[in-house]
């Protein structure tokens, strides 16, 4: 089953495959728009629309949004709206769609590297060794949460593969 994972943001973060697969990953950033709201939902709906027909996941999985505790209203209402803006593509073209949490699918992908207290640039830095330790090249965070989200729902849907993995895993440490 292919996955297309999704860390949404005005840099969104994408990671496409199944399991076993080496993942297909990339950036698509939304040119400025200021407080035109329209036309900041209008270029990502294009932009997901067309990577789904491109790709033809199975189902597309996004981190939730999270704000800082000072976030301007223009920029929560972006960022919430593209949480909105998944769901409707993936409503469009019959993909099911799951918002998953950072903090659970990083304790998943991260495991005993997961920081202890982490500041969010600790989390970015802790998540990008791993994609690499995994041999994959992230060009920087919102990939690297994307491939991450990718791994951990392959994981969970596809038990077998995670054993598989998971051995895999350990030979290479070793």
């Amino acid at each position: 089953m292919t996955i297309l994972a999704l860390d949404v943001a005005t840099s969104t973060g994408w990671a496409f495959g199944g399991p076993g697969d080496a993942p297909q990953h990339g950036v698509f950033s939304i040119p400025p728009t200021g407080e035109d709201l329209g036309r900041f939902g209008v270029t990502f709906i294009q932009w997901l629309s067309g990577k789904c027909r491109e790709l033809r996941p199975r189902e597309i999985v996004f981190e939730a949004p999270i704000l800082p505790a000072k976030t301007a209203l223009v920029t929560t209402r972006k960022l919430h709206g593209l949480a909105l803006l998944v769901e409707c593509v993936a409503n469009l073209e019959a993909i099911p769609v799951t918002e998953i949490g950072n903090s659970e699918w990083r304790r998943h992908f991260l495991g005993a590297y997961y920081p202890p207290k982490p500041s969010r640039d600790e989390l970015k830095r802790a998540v990008i060794a791993a994609c690499r330790g995994m041999g994959w090249n992230p060009r920087g965070d919102d990939d690297a949460d994307a491939l991450g989200l990718l791994y951990v729902v392959n994981c969970l849907r596809n038990r077998d593969q995670a054993a598989t993995d998971a051995v895999n895993r350990m030979g290479a440490a070793t």
